[in-house]
């Protein structure tokens, strides 16, 4: 997709998927909104794309199309790290996923959606946001693995707000809260990987993640997408931003000649990313 077909797909899922589930007596529900709806929106955007893997049914993996990765964690141990579902060298747990449930994984965000059960052995999925909001360790890993004895060119990583400083007070809620932001953080990830490849000549390793106001906008107030591409459009011209586009630019342009065959996607779990 472009840009533009993107963000107008992102606004029919979001309608669709961010209808809010029917209250009984006044208590809200949890999750909050309807795992069938979102499975509804994500299988008429294949529908939509009018090609061979517009099929609903149609399978994810595929040796034909660029090494995809797709991010999400078993429900029964969020701690256990994340599960890859990969378009090659498919374990045979997974043959059978379809590219609408995989999608449905990697967007199931607890509070928001349910957990989906898929694969051969019908295992329950969430999204991967507990400590994967930037994936670029997993991606180097899975690069090891899948491309051995190639070298890195250019890392690329776009993050969906970056999150102001985490505090505690003395109110046990404020504790909660600190943990969470701090399991959903890509800080930490950035920073070690900044430490990685800090030093070396050209720059190898990029991360694009505004830093104002996007991250306090909550994942299913879509209707605020002027508000996002306002302050995208802040970032993205601010001087250092400019500077660091046009220098990824030239990386992606010099490293363009080696990314076939050997081209590895990971794909971010956030239904906003």
């Amino acid at each position: 997709m472009s840009a533009s077909e993107a963000l107008s797909a992102y606004n029919r899922v979001a309608n669709l998927a961010f209808t809010p589930k029917v209250y009984v007596a006044q208590f809200p529900t949890w999750p909050k909104y309807s795992g069938e709806k979102l499975e509804e929106a994500i299988q008429n955007e294949l529908r939509l794309a009018q090609t061979a893997d517009g099929d609903k049914e149609a399978l994810f993996a595929d040796s034909q199309a660029p090494k995809t990765v797709v991010l999400a964690i078993t429900k029964i141990n969020v701690n256990a790290g994340p599960t890859l579902f990969r378009t090659y060298d498919v374990e045979p747990a997974w043959e059978g996923c379809k590219i609408w449930e995989v999608a449905r994984a990697t967007s199931a965000a607890t509070t928001f959606f349910n957990p989906i059960k898929t694969g051969r052995d019908g295992i329950a999925f969430v999204d991967a946001g507990f400590g994967y909001n930037n994936p670029c360790e997993v991606l180097l890993a899975e690069a090891d693995k899948a491309i051995p004895g190639r070298p890195t060119s250019c890392i690329v990583s776009i993050g969906t707000g970056l999150k102001r400083a985490i505090g505690v007070s003395a109110k046990p809620s404020t504790l909660l809260g600190a943990l969470v932001r701090m399991a959903t953080s890509s800080r930490t990830v950035h920073a070690r990987l900044q430490q990685t490849f800090g030093d070396e000549q050209p720059q190898k390793y990029w991360r694009f993640d505004e830093d104002i106001g996007i991250s306090e906008i909550k994942m299913d107030d879509w209707r605020k997408l002027r508000s996002v591409a306002g302050h995208t459009h802040n970032y993205l011209h601010a001087p250092d931003t400019a500077k660091a586009i046009h220098h990824c630019a030239d990386a992606l342009v010099a490293a363009k000649p080696n990314l076939r065959p050997g081209t590895l996607v990971i794909w971010p779990q956030k239904i906003q990313s």
